[in-house]
């Protein structure tokens, strides 16, 4: 197991080789790539969180708050390498409890 403490807020994405799908939580129209690109790139956590706006609707929301599908943002990671089996409920429960927050499971292939 490996813990990840990034000190920022990151971006967890599997790594099967594409890019991250972020959505307007309002309209639901994909963040273009090259957006995606830009805010994965490391910003100082002590300033507010990078801004994107929809092209769609003209939303403009932190990053953290758009919509990710398979993915998460977060600033602590635990990681379980070859782990095969799916992460017991019980054992996300006691994790949510512990964190004090949500807790988004996130499939890394590499």
């Amino acid at each position: 197991m490996e813990v990840r403490l990034p000190g920022r807020v990151e971006l967890f994405f599997p790594t099967d080789g594409g890019l991250p799908l972020l959505s307007c939580p309002r309209c639901k129209r994909d963040l273009d790539e090259e957006a995606v690109v830009k805010h994965l790139e490391p910003h100082n956590p002590f300033e507010p969180a990078p801004v994107a706006t929809c092209a769609a609707c003209g939303e403009s929301r932190a990053i953290e708050d758009w919509t990710t599908d398979g993915s998460a943002f977060g600033n602590l990671a635990f990681v379980f390498w070859n782990w095969s089996s799916p992460l017991r409920a019980s054992f996300l429960a006691e994790m949510e409890e512990w964190c004090g927050r949500p807790v988004s499971v996130v499939h890394e292939h590499i």
